[in-house]
Parts: C-alpha cells; sequence; structure tokens
C-alpha cells in the first residue's frame, strides 16, 4: 500500500469518528469488534446481565435452571460390564445431599443450570480436606472465571473484588 492511500485512508477513518463519536451507549462497530461484542439484528447488545433484565429471558433460564435442578444427581461405580450407585464414594454426599452448607442440591444445580444457559458454561471451586476428599463445591461466576495453562498444565481463575474496590485474581486449585 503507498503512502498517499494509507494517509487518505487514515483522515478518512478521523472524519467518520468525528462525525459519529463512539460513546458507551453507541459504541463503534470497531470497539464492538475489539471487545468481542455482538450486536443483534435490533443492534442492541445482548449481554449475560443485560438479558436478565427481561421478564422473558429471565422466565426462560429460570424454567430450563428448574428443570435441570430436578435431575437426579447420582456416582456410580462399574461392576464388571455393568454399573451400580457408589454410595458409599465421597463425592456421593457433596453431590447427592449437600453441595456446601448453604446450598440444597436443588439450589446448586439451579445455579448450574442458570449458569450453563445463561454463560454457556459453569465453574465450581472444589474445596479439599487435607486428604485430597472433596468437602464442597462452591459455585463461581463464569464471567470471573478463566481456564488458564500455567507450566504446561490447566488451571483456573476467578476475579474477585476486594471490600476496597479493587480487583485481583485468585488461582483455584
Amino acid at each position: 500500500m503507498n503512502k498517499p492511500n494509507m494517509v487518505s485512508r487514515a483522515i478518512a477513518f478521523v472524519k467518520r469518528t468525528l462525525d459519529n463519536p463512539s460513546t458507551f451507549a453507541n459504541p463503534a462497530n470497531w470497539v464492538r469488534d475489539a471487545l468481542g461484542a455482538t450486536p443483534s439484528t435490533s443492534g442492541v447488545s445482548v449481554t449475560e446481565q443485560t438479558a436478565l433484565r427481561y421478564a422473558a429471558a429471565y422466565a426462560c433460564i429460570n424454567v430450563l435452571s428448574k428443570d435441570i435442578a430436578q435431575l437426579p444427581t447420582k456416582v456410580y461405580q462399574h461392576v464388571g460390564l455393568d454399573r451400580e450407585e457408589a454410595r458409599q464414594h465421597p463425592v456421593w454426599k457433596v453431590l447427592h445431599d449437600r453441595p456446601n452448607e448453604w446450598m440444597t442440591p436443588f439450589t446448586f444445580k439451579q445455579v448450574m443450570g442458570s449458569h450453563v444457559v445463561s454463560w454457556g458454561n459453569f465453574y465450581a471451586e472444589i474445596e479439599r480436606n487435607g486428604a485430597g476428599h472433596v468437602l464442597a463445591l462452591w459455585p463461581l461466576l463464569p464471567d470471573r472465571t478463566k481456564p488458564v495453562v500455567r507450566d504446561g498444565r490447566k488451571s483456573y481463575v476467578t476475579t474477585v473484588t476486594e471490600p476496597n474496590g479493587q480487583k485481583r485474581e485468585v488461582p483455584l486449585s
């Protein structure tokens, strides 16, 4: 590309930007593209948070997540070529009886379902005792949790906001 063509394109870009300034309420297309946002056919950007402001979206998420929460949660073990419920397995109690001290299995699965339907993912921190046995599962917000690769191993980090407003990433094991 020759220099006069580059200069004229840069001038045209600046003119377009000045004629149609980008704002938070109405971002320019290049801003949307850079941030990975996708406007809907109506031109309104829809996110997980904005969707929940609409009764229809909330109702759909609620119905789906409650249906998911009603599904049985069981742990199985192989017995020959067959399988049977493993009620004595250490994870059975966490999944079937009490995922954590604040949630019933129904509530935990409903949160799981709503995260999957809204964000497309569900993450939970696994609380373990000194022997490595699972004690509890704590839901994490999918928009604040992400997989990372460190030293060739996949792990997860979640972003927390401290009381003073500062954000920090917490590695999960």
